[in-house]
């Protein structure tokens, strides 16, 4: 155990089997004040027009929380995975997202909206 920790500080990688290093709790203390910083602007703008259009002045704040959670999912998956395999798949998600940023471009498969063309439709899905 006291290798594990001593290679953590030295930079060095841990031996296998080493206990993981705890998350970095600034970090997340930041994720979470932004996320309860973005629900209260969502809430406070949303809510009368929730209620006009939809008759639930929660309607908008029920959809951000729901992304919010899916969001925080994903947040700890991520955060539970080495950095080392991050590493390894880099220029895979680069070139995904390249290849994504290039789709829109691409007709019938970037949605025009606004004279602008920026989502990927995805039949019934919400655009992206």
């Amino acid at each position: 155990m006291r290798r594990a920790h001593a290679a953590a500080r030295s930079g060095t990688p841990p031996a296998a089997g080493a206990q993981p290093r705890s998350p970095d709790s600034p970090l997340l203390s930041v994720v979470a004040v932004l996320l309860v910083l973005g629900m209260v602007a969502v809430y406070s703008s949303s809510y009368p027009l929730g209620y006009a259009q939809y008759g639930d002045a929660n309607f908008f704040i029920k959809r951000q929380a729901a992304a919010a959670v899916i969001g925080l999912v994903g947040l700890f998956v991520a955060m539970n995975i080495d950095y080392r395999h991050w590493m390894k798949l880099s220029p895979l998600l680069m070139l995904g997202a390249l290849a994504a940023l290039a789709a829109v471009l691409i007709p019938g498969v970037g949605l025009n909206q606004n004279n602008a063309t920026r989502w990927i439709a995805l039949g019934s899905l919400p655009p992206f």
